[in-house]
């Protein structure tokens, strides 16, 4: 179970799916961010990101969605790394 206490960047990509009974909606992220709130005093490590879903509940960019996110952290840690 996740508790919250974790160091590393965490981003939170989810399609935002609250049209539809699916149990991936928002209300999982910031449950998430609750918990890192809760066993380590903030949520500054944690990014959530919301992407339109099309009529599948498919993302459209969802490749490119992925690497933006990889650059993000890479980003992210270089300036952890340099702090």
């Amino acid at each position: 179970m996740f508790t919250g206490d974790i160091d590393i960047p965490i981003i939170d990509w989810r399609h935002y799916l609250e049209d539809e009974l699916d149990m991936h909606n928002s209300h999982q992220s910031f449950a998430a961010r609750q918990r890192l709130i809760d066993g380590q005093g903030h949520a500054d490590n944690q990014l959530i990101w919301f992407a339109e879903a099309d009529e599948n509940g498919d993302a459209p960019a969802g490749i490119e969605m992925t690497h933006a996110a990889l650059d993000t952290i890479a980003e992210w840690m270089a300036n952890l790394e340099a702090d």
